[in-house]
């Protein structure tokens, strides 16, 4: 007689039920199905009508029927778990001013004051509760996840996960053609479609999305298995469809930044940009990818030619043996390429190289193990290193009615 329809009108799955008396519901436990639950009709009712108002409210159905479903004892307040962190806060208002601000801001610092400001709004004594559930077998709903936190652990969680997790953020907004760039952690949604693609199943996205909820409340690594997926993902960007290249490589950079920091022997923080005097040897190898990728591109352009770069085709190939195929890039992919440059471009590109190489250790720069994820966070920053040079000389540009030389890169 217990309730059913709790996630959607068509659901026909139950929290509690006795219907089975033979095999393995009793064993070892019970004698009969009154001793395993006694509930009273009126609780039952009452309780059952709460969830299902919840999720309908504000709970998200995930995939094949994972439900996930954050409510606070006080009134009018919905915490958020599965958005970014841009979705979480920034999109509340809506306000081009305060995103400008978030985007502006050092990153962490910016990320602590929007959810201490967000999160004012409840009091110390105020529960917040989180619950997971799906259907076990037909007809069985399991509760796969019930946590209760008081208001500072789980300010805690959340500023640990979106402040380690936050990198480059694209997004589009309504009725733009241009994509609009900040520094946001992504959500878990956009984690799955990094490390399996867009067309990822319900059943995998729903596995997925219910392991990152451990990460993201109990402030632990992200599984190395989905962390493999989206950096193997982000190393074949050749093989990616160009509305999915940046946004995979955000969120793949994302993900290794999170984990280079949490994992508990070795942690390493970095910023959200590029970091000139940093000697890690993936970060470098990464840099100079990018060197490769920016050269070739340039002339690309200049050509008016449409096509991937020798640094992108030979990434894959270049993560596994990063030294031979560097060598092989510089000496017989990009020379043809600098010879179309000026210069002046020739020169600031050349010695742009030879500043990273002189940071490498002899033996790390000619070492034959491949590259971890690390090489990514390298790659991308040094790539946006590049287009705020671009930027600002448009600037300056446009300040400047007749300016005398673009040299962009300097």
């Amino acid at each position: 007689m217990h309730s059913k329809k709790i996630r959607n009108a068509g659901d026909g799955a139950k929290l509690i039920s006795s219907n089975d008396y033979s095999n393995y519901t009793f064993r070892g436990r019970f004698t009969d199905a009154a001793q395993a639950c006694q509930v009273g009709m009126a609780v039952s009712i009452k309780a059952h009508n709460a969830l299902r108002w919840l999720i309908g409210r504000q709970g998200t159905i995930i995939g094949n029927g994972l439900t996930v479903v954050a409510w606070c004892s006080a009134p009018d307040f919905q915490p958020q778990l599965l958005k970014s962190t841009r979705d979480s806060w920034l999109a509340e208002e809506d306000d081009d001013e305060n995103e400008e601000y978030f985007a502006s801001e050092e990153s962490g610092k910016a990320i602590k004051k929007r959810l201490l400001g967000y999160y004012g709004k409840i009091n110390k004594s105020d529960k917040i509760l989180i619950m997971a559930l799906n259907a076990a077998t037909p007809g069985r709903m399991s509760i796969l996840l019930y946590r209760e936190f008081s208001k500072s652990d789980f300010c805690e969680a959340q500023e640990y996960w979106h402040w380690h997790l936050a990198w480059f953020y694209t997004y589009w907004k309504k009725g733009e053609k241009k994509p609009c760039h900040t520094i946001s952690a992504p959500s878990p949604e956009e984690i799955v479609k990094a490390a399996y693609g867009s067309h990822v199943s319900d059943s995998a996205k729903a596995m997925t999305i219910q392991r990152l909820l451990s990460c993201i409340i109990d402030k632990t690594p992200i599984p190395k298995d989905i962390e493999q997926l989206c950096f193997g993902r982000a190393s074949r960007l050749n093989t990616l469809d160009a509305s999915e290249r940046e946004k995979t490589l955000e969120t793949a950079c994302a993900v290794i930044k999170y984990n280079l920091f949490s994992q508990k022997e070795n942690k390493k923080e970095y910023i959200v940009g590029l970091e000139e005097e940093r000697k890690d040897r993936d970060y470098l190898y990464g840099r100079l990818l990018a060197v490769a990728d920016r050269v070739e591109s340039r002339v690309l352009y200049q050509r008016k030619e449409k096509r991937d770069s020798n640094a992108v085709r030979y990434m894959q190939r270049f993560a596994r043996y990063p030294c031979p195929t560097w060598e092989f890039l510089y000496v017989d992919k990009l020379r043809p390429y600098f010879s179309q440059l000026n210069k002046k471009s020739r020169d600031w590109y050349e010695s742009l190289i030879q500043e990273i190489k002189s940071l490498f250790d002899h033996d790390e720069y000619v070492s034959e193990k491949k590259l971890s994820g690390e090489f990514l966070l390298g790659y991308h920053c040094q790539q946006k290193a590049f287009w705020d040079g671009i930027a600002k000389a448009k600037l300056k540009a446009a300040e400047q009615p007749e300016p005398k030389d673009e040299e962009v890169e300097e």
